[in-house]
C-alpha cells in the first residue's frame, strides 16, 4: 500500500528531474566556449556529487528536529529557491541576457562556433531515461529470484553489482574504440549508464541487509565516500582533455573509467557478506541487559532473606 500511494509522487520526481541534464547540455552550447567546455561541465556535473555530501548531513539533522517529513519540506523548498535563482540569471543565448557586458558577449561570439542542435538535447536524456527504466525491470527481476528462491540474497547483490559495473566497464572498454561514430558512441554509452541503474538492487541495498537499524547513517555516510571518486577524477579528466582533447584524450578517460569500476567492484563481489552484523543490536543489548542485572539483584536480595528467615527460625526452634 505503502508503494501504491507514493509510486506517483515517485515517478513524477524521476520524470521532472530527467530534464536538467539535457537542459544542462543546451545551455552549454550557448554559453560556454570548446576550449573551456570541458571544465565548466565537469565542475557542474559533479555538482550533484557535491549535493549529495552536504544534503546527506543537513537531512539527518533536519529529521533529527522536525522527523521525516520535514526533510521533504525543506528539500522542496531549496529546490524552489533554485529554480527562482535559474529563472531570474540564467538565459537561453548571450543575446537575450538582459545584463551582459558587451566585453563578454562579444567574447562569446567570437569563441562559440557550434550552433545549437536539439539532437543533442535528446541524445544527452537518453542513458537516464535508459537507467531508469532498466532499473525498474532489473529490480522487479531480482526480487523475482529472491522470491522464487533462485538465487540467495547474497547471490543477487554480487550479480547486481557485476551488472551495474563490471558491465558497463566492457562498454566503457567499447566506448573507446568508437572514435568519432556518433551513432554507435551514442548506443553504448546509453546501454552503459543503463546498466548502472542496477546498483540500486545491489550496494544501495547493502546498508540494510548488514545493519537496518543504522541503515539512514551508512547510507549517508556510503554516499559520502563514494562521492570522492568523482571529485577525485574531475581534475584528473581536465588534465588529460587539457593535454590532448582529441578522440585519443577521451579514450584514455574511459579507459581510466573502466578501470575504477573494476577496482571497486571486486572487493565488494569478493568480500560482501549479507547477513547483519553483531553491532546493528548493540545498543538493543545494553538495554536489555540492564533490567537483567536488576531482577538478579532482587533475585540474590530476597534469596538473601529467605536465609535469614530459616536461620531466625532454627534459633527460635
Amino acid at each position: 500500500m505503502f508503494i501504491e500511494r507514493n509510486s506517483f509522487w515517485y515517478v513524477h520526481c524521476i520524470l521532472t528531474q530527467g530534464v536538467v541534464f539535457p537542459a544542462l547540455s543546451a545551455a552549454v552550447i550557448s554559453w560556454v566556449p570548446l576550449s573551456e567546455r570541458a571544465r565548466f561541465m565537469s565542475f557542474a556535473v559533479q555538482g550533484a556529487s557535491l549535493g549529495t555530501v552536504v544534503a546527506m548531513p543537513l537531512c539527518g539533522l533536519v529529521l533529527n528536529a522536525w522527523g521525516w517529513e520535514a526533510v521533504f519540506y525543506v528539500s522542496g523548498a531549496l529546490a524552489l529557491l533554485w529554480c527562482v535563482a535559474w529563472w531570474l540569471l540564467v538565459f537561453d543565448t548571450p543575446d537575450q541576457h538582459p545584463r551582459i557586458s558587451r566585453e563578454e558577449k562579444q567574447y562569446l561570439k567570437e569563441n562559440i562556433t557550434q550552433k545549437h542542435n536539439e539532437k543533442s538535447s535528446w541524445f544527452t536524456s537518453l542513458p537516464y531515461l535508459g537507467q531508469w527504466v532498466f532499473a525498474s525491470v532489473y529490480g522487479t527481476f531480482a526480487d523475482t529470484l529472491l522470491k522464487r528462491k533462485k538465487m540467495s540474497l547474497l547471490g543477487v547483490r554480487r550479480l547486481s553489482i557485476a551488472v551495474s559495473h563490471l558491465l558497463p566497464a566492457v562498454s566503457l572498454l567499447a566506448l573507446s574504440l568508437a572514435g568519432c561514430n556518433a551513432t554507435i558512441a551514442v548506443v553504448v554509452l546509453t546501454i552503459a549508464v543503463s546498466l548502472i541503474g542496477a546498483y540500486s538492487s545491489g550496494f544501495f541495498q547493502s546498508p540494510m541487509d548488514i545493519a537496518p537499524n543504522f541503515a539512514g547513517s551508512l547510507t549517508g555516510l556510503m554516499n559520502a565516500i563514494g562521492s570522492i571518486s568523482p571529485i577525485v577524477s574531475t581534475p584528473i579528466a581536465g588534465a588529460v582533455l587539457q593535454n590532448d582533447s582529441t578522440t585519443n584524450g577521451w579514450r584514455v578517460i574511459f579507459w581510466i573509467a573502466a578501470l575504477m569500476y573494476t577496482l571497486c567492484s571486486l572487493p565488494y563481489i569478493i568480500c560482501f557478506k549479507a547477513q547483519i552484523q553483531p553491532w546493528n543490536n548493540a545498543e538493543k543489548a545494553e538495554v536489555k541487559s540492564a533490567p537483567a542485572l536488576i531482577m538478579s539483584n532482587v533475585a540474590s536480595s530476597d534469596a538473601e532473606d529467605g536465609e535469614i528467615d530459616m536461620m531466625t527460625k532454627s534459633k527460635q526452634g
